[in-house]
């Protein structure tokens, strides 16, 4: 994390370190995604996404584990019961090197395979910050986009492990 970027409830260079806590009902949109339809590739266990989409309580947990089986690729498919706004992106990797860059995500896009994300430009792309294992860090979205949400998919991301996946909403 860079100089001046400690702390919480404050924004810093394209993100902010949140200080919602658990039980404040910000973080509660992973009980809107419709699991039965949900999908990662190159994942070494599938089932490990729905165990990574969990409540912010519980955002430390190191099991179940998402990780790539083969090339370091994941991409996220996430659909939702219903339509959603989503106010910003929260994630724990495993930090340092294996943590991504950026992090692209695309909107309401139900097929899509690694070569499309590459050449199809995203909802919005975000600087992830490589060092947080306790996802303090909430990427804001623009969220005027991010009214009428879908679907959420995400990719590529590039790393070994993810722990926690989190999507922050204000409901209707």
């Amino acid at each position: 994390m860079s100089e001046g970027c400690g702390g919480h409830g404050h924004s810093c260079g394209g993100h902010t370190h949140g200080s919602g806590e658990a039980g404040d009902g910000k973080w509660d949109l992973y009980k809107d995604v419709d699991t039965s339809r949900c999908s990662v590739l190159n994942a070494a266990d599938e089932a490990a996404l729905e165990g990574v989409l969990r409540p912010r309580e519980k955002r430390l947990e190191r099991e179940p584990v998402l990780q790539s089986d083969a090339d370091e690729q994941l991409m996220i498919y996430l659909p939702f019961t219903s339509a959603v706004r989503i106010e910003a992106v929260s994630l724990i990797g495993s930090g340092g090197r294996r943590n991504p860059k950026t992090l692209k995500v695309f909107l309401n896009v139900e097929h899509m395979d690694f070569d499309a994300a590459e050449s199809t430009a995203p909802t919005q792309e975000f600087e992830l910050v490589t060092e947080d294992r306790e996802g303090n860090v909430e990427y804001p979205t623009k969220y005027t986009k991010y009214q009428n949400v879908r679907s959420v998919r995400i990719a590529p991301i590039t790393l070994f492990r993810l722990w926690c996946f989190a999507l922050l909403v204000r409901d209707y």
